[in-house]
C-alpha cells in the first residue's frame, strides 16, 4: 500500500472533533498549515484562519502543530507507519489539488519562554527554556523543513511577508503584529480568499492577570537572555529591525535579568 493511500486510511479512523491538530472532518480540503513556533499567536491564528473559511472555529481546514509529534500525540500514532512528515502531509494536500498556505509567525523569545513556563506551570526555566521548540533544536529543524525560510520577502516595519513557493506558500508575521495581520493579508492577491479574516482573540492571555502575576515574579539570568538572543539570532534578524530588537533585548534585561 502507499503511503498516501495508508495516511489517508489513518486519517480517516482517527478523526476527533477536539483535536488541537485538525479533526480530519474534511481531509479532502487542508488549506492552511499553522507549524510553527510554539506560543507566537499559533492559536488564535489557526482560529481566526478556520473562521475565515467557514465561519466556525474547529480545526477542520486548518492545521495546528509545531512539527510531526503533535501528530503522533493527537491525531495517531500510527502515522509513524507511513513515515509521516510536513513534506509527506504536504504531498498529500497536493494530491487534493491544493496549494496550501503555511503560516511561520514568531515572537521575543523571553516572551515565549514565560508563556510557555506558565503554561505548563513550571517556575524553574533552566530545565526547560533551552530544550525542544524552545531551543536550537527547533530552529534546526524549521531549516531543515521549509527550504529557504527567513530568506524570502518580509517587510520588517509591517512585521509581514508573503513567499509563492512551488507546492505551498508561506505567510510571515510576528506576534507582536498580529492585530495588523486583518489588514496586511489585503495587500496579497494571492491570498484574496482569505481578505475576510479577523482576529480572534479568544485564545490571547495579554493582560491575563494570572499571567501577569506569573511573569512579575520571575527572573532570568542576564548570560540566560543573552545566549537565548545568540540562539535565535537567524530569526531574530529576519524578522525585527536591528533598533526593534536592541529594544526588546534591552526591555526583556531590565524587566527579568
Amino acid at each position: 500500500m502507499g503511503k498516501l493511500k495508508l495516511l489517508e486510511e489513518i486519517f480517516q479512523k482517527s478523526r476527533n472533533k477536539k483535536s488541537p491538530v485538525n479533526n480530519l472532518q474534511d481531509i479532502n480540503n487542508l488549506k492552511v498549515l499553522v507549524w510553527t513556533f510554539s506560543k507566537t499567536g499559533t492559536s488564535t491564528l489557526a482560529s481566526s484562519f478556520q473562521k475565515s473559511i467557514d465561519g466556525t472555529s474547529l480545526y477542520k481546514n486548518v492545521t495546528h502543530s509545531h512539527w510531526e509529534v503533535c501528530w503522533y500525540r493527537y491525531i495517531s500514532p500510527e502515522l509513524k507507519k507511513t513515515d509521516f512528515s510536513f513534506e509527506l502531509l504536504i504531498e498529500f494536500i497536493n494530491s487534493k489539488g491544493i496549494h496550501p498556505l503555511v503560516v511561520q509567525s514568531y515572537r521575543c523569545p523571553v516572551e515565549r519562554v514565560l508563556s510557555e513556563l506558565n503554561h505548563l506551570g513550571v517556575e524553574d526555566y533552566t530545565n526547560h527554556a533551552q530544550s525542544g521548540h524552545l531551543g536550537g533544536e527547533y530552529i534546526d529543524y524549521l531549516k531543515k523543513t521549509f527550504t529557504g525560510i527567513w530568506t524570502h520577502n518580509y517587510d520588517k516595519e509591517r512585521g509581514f511577508g508573503f513567499h509563492r513557493g512551488d507546492k505551498y506558500d508561506i505567510l510571515y508575521l510576528t506576534c507582536e503584529n498580529i492585530d495588523r495581520l486583518s489588514e496586511n493579508i489585503k495587500s496579497i492577491k494571492e491570498l484574496k480568499e482569505y481578505h475576510n479574516l479577523t482576529i480572534d482573540k479568544q485564545n490571547v492571555r495579554s493582560g491575563n492577570e494570572k499571567y501577569e502575576k506569573f511573569k512579575d515574579n520571575i527572573a532570568f539570568g542576564r548570560d540566560y537572555i543573552n545566549d537565548l538572543y545568540d540562539i535565535h539570532s537567524e530569526p531574530l534578524n529576519f524578522f525585527y529591525i536591528e533598533e526593534k530588537l536592541l529594544e526588546m533585548k534591552e526591555n526583556m534585561i531590565n524587566k527579568y535579568a
